[in-house]
């Protein structure tokens, strides 16, 4: 094996090159995080005025941008305009430039960050201010759940699944009602 394919191989089996493509088109995405967020016992106390939902891609990532675009859509197209009479607001975050993400996350007042495939990105950069600011993930790549991504939905023998890691939960103050626990896949 020559050495550029001992690094390509090395690349792709660290933990920085993962990246996927969604298994549920957008529009059941959203019909299944909506409904998750009626379970978010905090909801009301940590969004105020409205519930504002941050879509974060890289634009240079095909996939990723695809995921936003797709997601963002299935959103702004759907007949859902609030949760618990609280209205939606969507922000969408490109991460090119990832110094700028925790000014995003504040000046916007993230309530909801939904995380598009990334490539080459660690998500410990992103769960590390989602829970400093109390702020709910959610992903369409179930693998990142057992990254720290808080809620993630995706296919399990042709069916939808939500996955929750209970303790990423917990980290971002999240507070699951025991109803959805038992309806979803629980990481620890």
């Amino acid at each position: 094996m020559n050495k550029s394919n001992y690094i390509l191989i090395l690349f792709l089996l660290s933990g920085i090159a993962f990246c996927q493509t969604p298994e549920l088109p957008a529009e059941v995405q959203w019909k299944l995080f909506e409904k998750i967020l009626h379970f978010d016992r905090n909801l009301k106390v940590r969004s105020g005025k409205e519930i504002t939902i941050g879509i974060l891609y890289q634009s240079r990532y095909r996939s990723s941008l695809n995921t936003a675009e797709n997601f963002y859509n299935a959103v702004v197209r759907s007949k859902i305009k609030q949760i618990d009479l609280i209205p939606l607001r969507l922000i969408r975050f490109d991460l090119s430039d990832p110094s700028k993400l925790e000014n995003m996350l504040l000046n916007n007042e993230i309530d909801i960050l939904y995380i598009s495939p990334l490539r080459a990105f660690e998500l410990i950069n992103i769960t590390n201010l989602t829970r400093k600011f109390g702020i709910l993930t959610m992903t369409a790549v179930p693998e990142y759940a057992e990254q720290g991504i808080s809620v993630a939905v995706g296919l399990k023998s042709e069916k939808p699944e939500i996955y929750i890691n209970v303790s990423a939960s917990k980290d971002e103050n999240i507070d699951f009602s025991s109803k959805i626990l038992k309806l979803a896949k629980v990481i620890e």
